[in-house]
């Protein structure tokens, strides 16, 4: 039996690969156990790719998720909505739902369901999701 060093096992050691779904689970419960009320962006469904790949700010959820080290390990390597719809495979239509002022305050609890409604065990259409929102 070899013995080795927290130092050699951190270097030989794989990451597990998270789904989709591990990591937007991941995701919700770090908002849902925030005691900070999450950033809300404004028209998030009108910005260009362009501009949602530098759109950030350090008190929303994607900073947090952003910060977390175990998404951090899984490849989120920044805390921009564009790098976040890639890691998360959202769409805008996904991003609005639940990280946009136009509907106004929301809570942590709403925003990490919403983020839960999007796991692909949850109605995959617009206007599934919709309604399954408006139940809640």
């Amino acid at each position: 039996m070899q013995h080795l060093s927290q130092d050699q096992l951190l270097a030989i050691a794989q990451p597990i690969p998270m789904w989709r779904d591990d990591k937007l689970e991941r995701w919700a419960s770090l908002i849902e156990a925030s005691s900070n009320r999450i950033f809300l962006f404004h028209g998030l469904e009108y910005q260009s790719q362009y501009d949602l790949d530098r759109l950030a700010h350090p008190g929303s959820a994607f900073a947090l998720a952003a910060g977390d080290p175990v998404l951090k390990e899984a490849g989120l390597n920044t805390d921009t909505v564009g790098a976040a719809m890639r890691f998360f495979e959202l769409s805008k239509d996904d991003i609005h739902a639940f990280s946009c002022y136009c509907g106004g305050n929301i809570s942590n609890a709403t925003m990490a369901a919403r983020i839960r409604g999007l796991k692909s065990s949850q109605p995959t259409t617009i206007l599934n999701r919709l309604f399954g929102w408006l139940r809640r």
